[in-house]
């Protein structure tokens, strides 16, 4: 009787098959956007250790990246929240392998970076303790390498890239999917030593990363950022005065401006 009266409807049930057919889409489209974005485990070990560190203002409650001197003093007086806390800014420019160059995304980073993420490296390795010091080598994602040398790791490892005029070796390759700090980055480096220590307090230029040690809960972190926040108000008012330290999971600052949406 029902598929009779179907038949006999056939406007009828063109519409309702549509619209049940948009629904279904629908439905099944925002899942996988949810799915994507704000429930599926970010990809590195025990990713709910892992988190940001921001200067944020008491007065607007403007959240900012971090001055380098801001940084140091947070990573000297921290004590014990941190298994890992590094420092790190994307800088697109310009890259040359051979006689091929490309725009690509740079990433300077500070000692820990790797380990706060926590993520193997495909092949190779990161830096040694004279590298993080000296600079002039180089971690590359699986991408670029794919992209340059056909993937082949025994042609990559060793091979050399320009940048900014400084020649880089590569010592090491991620694993394909790795997307921090942007999609686009495709080339990790040491940040020079002499550059972050010459930074100054009103210059917010680096984002952090780090990694909560296994017994302290984000909470406990928070309120040791904020009491070493409040000691740098009292300690330079010039520069400080206004400005405290706030904790972020990297889920939170990932998402935090698609979950609304």
């Amino acid at each position: 009787m029902p598929l009779r009266h179907l038949l006999k409807h056939p406007g009828f049930t063109f519409i309702a098959a549509l619209t049940l057919a948009l629904g279904i889409g629908a439905n099944t489209a925002i899942f996988s956007v949810v799915q994507a974005v704000l429930l599926k485990p970010l990809p590195y070990p025990e990713p709910d250790r892992i988190v940001t560190a921001w200067s944020h203002s008491l007065r607007s409650g403007g959240r900012y990246s971090l001055s380098s001197p801001d940084f140091r003093d947070l990573h000297e007086q921290s004590s014990g929240s941190f298994e890992a806390l590094a420092a790190f800014s994307h800088r697109p420019s310009a890259v040359s392998v051979g006689r091929a160059a490309e725009r690509v995304g740079v990433v300077v980073v500070t000692e820990d970076y790797f380990r706060a993420l926590g993520v193997p490296l495909r092949a190779g390795r990161t830096f040694t303790v004279e590298e993080w010091s000296a600079g002039g080598v180089a971690v590359v994602s699986e991408r670029f390498a794919r992209r340059h040398f056909a993937g082949d790791s025994t042609q990559v490892l060793g091979a050399t890239v320009r940048y900014e005029g400084h020649a880089l070796v590569i010592v090491g390759i991620m694993p394909a999917g790795f997307l921090h700090p942007e999609e686009e980055s495709e080339i990790w480096t040491p940040l020079e030593t002499a550059e972050f220590a010459a930074g100054n307090r009103s210059a917010h230029n680096y984002q952090t990363v780090g990694r909560l040690r296994a017994a302290v809960p984000p909470g406990r972190a928070a309120a040791e950022l904020a009491e070493i926040g409040a000691r740098l108000r009292a300690a330079y008012p010039d520069t400080n005065a206004n400005k405290g330290l706030a904790l972020l999971p990297l889920h939170e600052q990932l998402v935090g401006n698609h979950r609304a949406t």
